[in-house]
């Protein structure tokens, strides 16, 4: 049980099988350096086995920090705006991994989009945070271009979207801008996230 909700989420996960399921939910752990968490276990019908477990959860750092990336928050970021990535692949539930993408913004007149970097997706189908993603946006246009065909080619499927084009606005005021992508090889939606 965690006892400070204030930096949680409202989504939940509840993960089942046949004979049991567990509940989480998503938190933000940035505000302590310790956590205690309690798991309680029974069985469906409540007249089986109980059993309650608790653990004390202690994070730190461990190696070198990170590279500064458009996904973490940067002391000097300024008047900027971070860019997150989640793309998941619908047909099998499980993250975009490998999709290539592109970051575009526009150029002068004789070229319509200036690229900013190109990148691919991780494990978790979102973009990584090693990547030549390394600045910060200011307010504008952008355009993200998905390499959708090639990777339902690597998927071993023939795509009827050869990419996905998602042209977004940033303003001043956004701290964070969160894209994500669900797709499959003949259809994709995408929504402003949080």
């Amino acid at each position: 049980m965690i006892r400070d909700r204030s930096h949680c989420r409202s989504t939940k996960r509840v993960f089942r099988s046949p004979k049991r399921s567990l509940e989480l939910i998503n938190c933000l752990f940035q505000k302590a350096s310790q956590y205690t968490l309690t798991l309680q276990a029974a069985d469906r019908l409540g007249t089986g086995l109980r059993t309650t477990a608790t653990a004390i959860i202690s994070l730190s750092t461990a190696g070198p920090a990170p590279a500064p990336s458009l996904l973490a928050a940067h002391p000097d970021a300024g008047n900027h705006t971070l860019l997150t990535v989640h793309a998941l692949n619908v047909l099998t539930g499980l993250p975009a991994t490998g999709l290539a993408l592109h970051l575009s913004r526009p150029g002068d007149p004789q070229r319509l989009w200036e690229e900013m970097f190109k990148s691919a997706t991780n494990s978790d189908g979102r973009l990584d945070g090693g990547s030549q993603a390394t600045r910060q946006l200011t307010a504008g246009t952008y355009k993200l271009r998905f390499e959708t065909g090639a990777y339902w080619e690597q998927q071993g499927y023939r795509s009827f979207y050869p990419y996905v084009e998602v042209v977004f606005s940033i303003t001043e005021a956004e701290r964070k801008v969160h894209i994500p992508l669900l797709l499959s090889p003949y259809s994709y939606s995408t929504y402003r996230g949080s």
